[in-house]
């Protein structure tokens, strides 16, 4: 169920944005990205950006003056963190944390020679989880998962050709991940919120 919303909600947002794109006299161009990022949750417990991701989607340029233009994106991103634990000092104990999200990035972007600075919101749908320890899968998690996030980014490009930029992009979940507070024997989690930094390569049609 989580699933579908997720993705009539996306591809919604996707088709509303193509026809107001469209519309304008000015004119837009289309593009995919694929990349990784890495990952962790502020306030789980876990420090570090100990988990390495995919992520991927397609994405919409709208331009409003020479040097201003807007970025609409729909994309699959996996985020979560990891405990790596620490076995030469006895702590042999690993937990895992798996967050697959679409999401749909809204940025302003402003053009400086190569470069191109970007900020701006997102919303997320999280439409799987998944949890290991040091023994396999988690079967049963006591954690409350917001089915939603939103999300502040800021990040820059750059221009290795007229097609094709490299992207470096921070993500900062604004809602917490969790709705309660639960205390397990691997953290306490009394809000955690999802800390991404990602790179990817886009290619303009």
């Amino acid at each position: 169920m989580r699933l579908r919303i997720a993705k009539l909600f996306s591809i919604s947002i996707f088709l509303w944005s193509t026809v107001v794109f469209a519309q304008d006299e000015k004119p837009f161009k289309a593009g995919i990205k694929l990349g990784l990022n890495t990952s962790q949750m502020i306030g789980d417990g876990y420090s570090g950006y100990n988990k390495l991701n995919v992520l991927g989607g397609f994405f919409l340029q709208k331009e409003l003056s020479n040097n201003d233009q807007l970025q609409f994106e729909l994309m699959y991103i996996q985020k979560g963190s990891r405990d790596p634990g620490d076995p030469d000092n006895g702590n042999f104990q690993t937990y895992r944390i798996h967050m697959d999200y679409i999401e749909v990035p809204l940025l302003y972007q402003r053009e400086w020679k190569k470069f191109l600075f970007e900020i701006g919101p997102g919303i997320g749908v999280l439409f799987n989880t998944k949890e290991e320890n040091s023994f396999g899968v988690v079967p049963a998690s006591g954690f409350k998962w917001r089915p939603f996030e939103i999300d502040a980014m800021v990040g820059v490009n750059y221009f290795i050709s007229d097609k094709i930029f490299a992207n470096v992009r921070i993500h900062q979940s604004l809602l917490s991940t969790v709705s309660t507070t639960i205390i397990t024997p691997y953290g306490t989690f009394g809000g955690a919120f999802n800390s991404v930094i990602g790179a990817s390569l886009n290619f303009v049609f």
